[in-house]
């Protein structure tokens, strides 16, 4: 029911302008898309859907940014409005660690190597 249809790349843009918090949920059960990393760019916090990104390989399970309810999810965006530099903070750090590498292409490399060292291949890319 979330989808609505069709919305153009400028809707988007004009929406984010104003939008400080999403939250990024699958395709399908696991999955990950670039969103997260989309929305990073415009300097909004991407809250993780429990069932977005389940192994772990964009933020450890553990992270801030996961969120496990509805509530934790009004929870940490309140925190996060009640200090606004925090926020400012936290968002920049977020784009430090998780698209700095996306224009070029090279976080493919971290996430390819972290898969080749978890299966024990014992190649790095």
């Amino acid at each position: 029911p979330q989808f609505k249809g069709y919305v153009t790349p400028a809707e988007i843009d004009e929406k984010f302008k104003d939008t400080r918090y999403t939250l990024v949920i699958p395709i399908g059960p696991d999955w990950v898309t670039s969103k997260y990393a989309e929305v990073l760019m415009m300097g909004v916090v991407p809250f993780f859907h429990p069932t977005y990104d389940t192994q772990g390989n964009v933020l450890p399970l553990n992270h801030f940014c996961r969120v496990s309810s509805p509530q934790d999810f009004y929870d940490k965006m309140k925190f996060l409005d009640e200090v606004p530099e925090k926020r400012i903070q936290f968002v920049n750090l977020l784009q430090q660690n998780l698209i700095k590498n996306v224009t070029d292409g090279s976080f493919v490399y971290d996430i390819v190597n972290t898969s080749l060292a978890n299966t024990n291949i014992g190649v790095r890319i």
